[in-house]
């Protein structure tokens, strides 16, 4: 504290323009220094830095340092490659791969023409082709058919003994009446009267008259009728047959099952179908069939060169050697790898591994060098200089909670009342406290210029209220006029940073004030209150309802110096202490009676005297509140 005072009385407190010039130029750095903090160049330095300060980049250059052809998988493979174009089944397999007779054979293979010789082949080959080409070769081939064997049964029955005689029997003239009188009543009636005739009876009735008179008999009669039927042409004829030897053949075959036999036979034989059956038989020759016309195409394609090749590839040891190795492991890991070889990519591998500037031709390299130009970049020097220095800890240390710069031409009303926050809350009207000399009016006092705000003191008259704890509040003439302004509507803090840029009027009987205020008369700080060439830096706490029950802690400096001229007033509250500092040099500190509840800003002027020297002002720049980090 005396320090302090020694300082202020010997002037060596900052300029307020170099302090402000001070901190506006380290506020600006701070704000670059934050902007650059999320700048991509920066995120670019930092993503760089770590990365080419890390193990992987460090293996990764190692590895391009030892990253040569000679040692390489691609040497490996190129050595293998020339390796297993020389084996022996490699050789081969290329050479008949390129050869005319498997180019013939492929063409010829899966074919229509070896298809169809290959049908053919199995046809005449087949017991089916057998069978017609013996059949039709057969010079017996009649003799081997149902007809032929028809006509040897016909020809046997034809020249059999019982078949001559029975169609020797029924080809006589006499067979019509044999046949119709055989075993008729007519023959029966023959033969009874054949018999009667013979008979012992016939011979007494004719011996036993005389003739006349038998032939009158009825003996006569049967024997004329005897007589004519046995001198009837059908009757001779039927007992000429019926004598025959050739009836018993007749009664053996008429109406048998072996006679009919005979008969379909016959008809069978002599049809004209029978005729054309063995005259086409007879004619069949071989070379008419079309199994011939097959046969014959068969030995003209087996006969061609073309199939005699085709067959002498496909039944070959070169040919059954390269289907072994066609489609192979060695063959499909051989063409795999030769086609590596012969690519694009293993040329440019190849010349990239011979290259001994690999390393410079590396997405790696273009980052290390962009990070070495990063590292030389001035701005990123300047970053990293002040990221681990305490050159910002003070603005770091605090954040800005409230503000105003009274920069807008007009006072903020959502910032700022014009009157006591008590008189708004109870009355929406401005009043004096007791022993006041001056109103405050609601703004007129105020003098707005775009760049600050003045509260001005004028001597006017003016009628207002008073607060009286005994009558309340009343009407009273007030020969003066003044202004406040104060945050009780709109912010209040309780601890941290309030400070403000002031200019005061130099006044024996004008009070300016810079104070915190709350809900009751205390706790209340003044950051200063100026009257009588004096600045009181004072704190007040207790009860005021008791006799001597408020006290403070006050300290007061000359105010010769604070006059004219803008100061920054600053008041730092925190639970410990409270530390009131002009110009950023400290002038008190208190570390007990500590007020703990949050209180409100309130800046004013008033007239305490009889003999003010107004119109007097407090010009404010800007206030601005900051709540610990």
């Amino acid at each position: 504290m005396a320090n302090s005072n020694l300082k202020f009385l010997l002037g060596l407190y900052p300029k307020t323009e170099q302090i402000e010039q001070k901190r506006s130029e380290l506020l600006k750095e701070f704000d670059e220094f934050n902007q650059y903090a999320k700048s991509d160049e920066l995120a670019r330095y930092y993503t760089l830095d770590k990365y080419i300060n890390s193990p992987e980049f460090a293996e990764r250059k190692e590895y391009y340092k030892n990253l040569i052809f000679k040692t390489s998988d691609e040497a490996k493979k190129e050595a293998e490659y020339i390796r297993l174009k020389k084996w022996h089944e490699i050789v081969f397999y290329y050479k008949f791969k390129a050869s005319a007779g498997l180019a013939h054979f492929k063409i010829l293979d899966g074919s229509k023409e070896i298809a169809d010789y290959e049908q053919l082949k199995a046809f005449v080959e087949s017991a089916e082709f057998h069978k017609v080409e013996t059949y039709m070769k057969d010079k017996k081939k009649w003799e081997k058919t149902d007809e032929f064997r028809k006509s040897q049964e016909f020809d046997a029955l034809y020249t059999n003994q019982n078949f001559k005689d029975y169609f020797k029997f029924i080809q006589n003239k006499a067979f019509a009446d044999f046949k119709s009188l055989y075993q008729s009543k007519e023959v029966t009636a023959y033969l009874d009267r054949e018999k009667y005739i013979q008979s012992q009876d016939f011979q007494t009735a004719k011996t036993s008259v005389k003739k006349k008179e038998f032939k009158q008999g009825v003996a006569y009669q049967k024997y004329q009728e005897y007589i004519g039927w046995k001198k009837s042409k059908a009757f001779k004829n039927y007992f000429a047959l019926v004598n025959s030897p050739m009836l018993s053949a007749y009664k053996k075959l008429d109406g048998s099952d072996e006679l009919a036999y005979y008969k379909e036979l016959e008809v069978s034989v002599k049809s004209q179908q029978f005729k054309d059956k063995k005259k086409e038989l007879e004619a069949l020759r071989f070379e008419q069939t079309d199994e011939f016309k097959k046969l014959k195409e068969y030995k003209k394609l087996e006969a061609s060169k073309r199939i005699k090749e085709y067959y002498k590839t496909k039944t070959s040891e070169s040919l059954a050697e390269f289907k072994i190795l066609d489609g192979s492991k060695m063959i499909t890991d051989y063409e795999a790898l030769e086609k590596y070889i012969l690519s694009d990519e293993f040329k440019n591998r190849k010349l990239y591994l011979l290259d001994t500037k690999k390393w410079e031709k590396t997405e790696e390299y273009k980052q290390q060098q962009e990070y070495l130009a990063l590292k030389k970049n001035p701005k990123i020097i300047w970053y990293l200089k002040l990221k681990d220095s305490t050159k910002f800890n003070e603005i770091k240390a605090w954040t800005l909670a409230f503000e105003d710069d009274f920069a807008s031409g007009t006072l903020d009303r959502s910032k700022w009342l014009t009157r006591y926050f008590w008189g708004e809350m109870l009355l929406h009207d401005t009043y004096a406290l007791p022993g006041e000399k001056h109103l405050f009016t609601d703004g007129k006092n105020l003098e707005m210029n775009g760049s600050s705000v003045k509260i001005v003191t004028k001597n006017e008259k003016i009628n207002g209220k008073e607060w009286n704890p005994m009558l309340g509040f009343f009407p009273k003439d007030f020969d003066y006029t003044s202004g406040l302004i104060c945050t009780g509507s709109s912010f209040r803090t309780k601890y941290g940073k309030i400070e403000a840029k002031i200019k005061l009027d130099s006044s024996q009987d004008v009070l300016h004030a810079f104070w915190l205020g709350g809900e009751s008369m205390v706790p209340q700080i003044d950051i200063f209150k100026c009257f009588k060439n004096k600045l009181a830096l004072s704190s007040f706490w207790g009860n005021p309802v008791e006799p001597n029950g408020v006290k403070n802690d006050t300290a007061s400096i000359s105010a010769s110096k604070f006059t004219g001229k803008y100061f920054v007033y600053s008041l730092e509250w925190s639970p410990e202490k409270i530390v009131w500092s002009i110009n950023n040099v400290e002038v008190k500190t208190q570390t007990s009676n500590i007020p703990d509840q949050p209180l409100y800003i309130v800046l004013n002027s008033g007239v305490i005297g009889d003999q003010p020297t107004i119109p007097t002002r407090l010009e404010i720049d800007w206030v601005r509140c900051y709540h610990k980090n």
